[in-house]
């Protein structure tokens, strides 16, 4: 503790009210992180350090060693936050996972690692903890939050290794969990769809176009980053048909490269299709772009494109998971027998049925098609 935190300490000990709120806004941070950690709520652990701040503030005559002011300072807190979830407990046992759903401040997005990390974070030792919350969540250099801890860097610093060793260890362990359930979600839903197109080669001439035209839709999803490539192309056409591919994908991952297609494209045509197909894909991202050309443009196509894609952008809707939110890969449609699928299609004698196929192993990057295709 420096001397200049220690006289605005004995300031406030004797009674000077400014001096205290120089220290309330210097431990403000800390006492937020190391609350949050008990109660999982932003907003919970606001409410918390305020009282905690009262609550030092008319019990300074208590403290008899102004140079602990840090270390009695959190544990006023730290007993807040335990008394909150003892109170907690006796109305409702409310899981973790239920307090950061109450949580409107943290981004819906991170939901998932925010859950394993806090959970992780609470499970920690509490040096470790006090070390990481107060570096990684209120911010604090090193040597500061040593500091507030009243102990030296060297020993912050191994607190703060250990924690993170920890941290790490344990969230590798969830995102190798979490990528081979990803992983067999994927072959679940590819065998599917393969099975659904084997069994529509027997029916009517229509069925058959549909589920050609629904596998070429999931090789071109899974080679988002060539079509991605082709909408740079010199071509008009080929533009305007590779952002009508895009939008019939329904893959939210194609909204960024629709969204900076629409941004540097001038052709008119292609302008009014990359509009359609931010609409097709959720491009809620795309809306301020949208709505800035829907009133720059002199074109009237792509002025109703524009506006009837922001309409239906804005519109209150429920989001719902769809094939869309399901990430495959070329690898993922070989490992599924899609390649060889494509190549009985080639046989059919509907030719939309056979076009869908070629656009399907061009998408797949097949050799295995080469010697049929020449």
């Amino acid at each position: 503790m420096d001397a200049d935190e220690l006289e605005l300490i004995l300031r406030a000990v004797g009674g000077d009210a400014d001096s205290f709120g120089v220290l309330a806004d210097r431990y403000t941070p800390t006492l937020l992180g190391l609350i949050y950690t008990f109660v999982g709520s932003t907003e919970t652990a606001r409410d918390l350090t305020q009282e905690a701040l009262l609550k030092a503030y008319t019990a300074l005559g208590t403290l008899h060693r102004p140079e602990r002011f840090g270390s009695w300072l959190r544990q006023i807190a730290a007993n807040l936050a335990k008394s909150h979830l003892r109170q907690q407990s006796h109305r409702q046992t409310i899981p973790l996972e239920e307090h950061l759903q109450q949580d409107e401040s943290a981004p819906v997005d991170q939901a998932l690692l925010r859950d394993e990390l806090l959970s992780s974070l609470r499970s920690l030792p509490e040096g470790p903890r006090a070390a990481v919350v107060m570096h990684y969540l209120s911010g604090l250099a090193p040597a500061e939050a040593a500091s507030r801890l009243g102990i030296s860097r060297a020993a912050f610093d191994t607190r703060l290794s250990r924690g993170r060793e920890t941290l790490r260890r344990e969230l590798s362990q969830m995102m190798e969990e979490t990528f081979d359930e990803t992983q067999q979600q994927v072959a679940v839903y590819v065998a599917g769809m393969a099975s659904r197109v084997r069994a529509a080669l027997g029916d009517a001439q229509r069925e058959r176009v549909a589920a050609a035209r629904e596998l070429a839709l999931l090789a071109a999803r899974a080679n988002l980053a060539r079509l991605a490539a082709d909408l740079k192309g010199h071509d008009e056409n080929g533009r305007t048909r590779t952002a009508q591919l895009l939008g019939d994908t329904a893959d939210r991952r194609a909204e960024e490269p629709l969204l900076a297609a629409l941004q540097t494209d001038e052709q008119p045509a292609v302008l009014a299709e990359l509009c359609r197909s931010l609409a097709r894909v959720g491009g809620i991202g795309a809306l301020p772009a949208l709505r800035h050309l829907a009133r720059q443009t002199a074109a009237i196509d792509v002025n109703k494109a524009a506006t009837d894609a922001v309409r239906s952008l804005e519109a209150p809707a429920e989001a719902a998971a769809g094939d869309g939110d399901i990430a495959v890969s070329i690898a993922d449609l070989r490992a599924a027998g899609i390649e060889g699928l494509f190549l009985d299609l080639l046989a059919d004698p509907s030719p939309a049925v056979q076009r869908h196929a070629i656009e399907g192993l061009g998408r797949v990057e097949s050799l295995k098609a080469v010697p049929r295709l020449a």
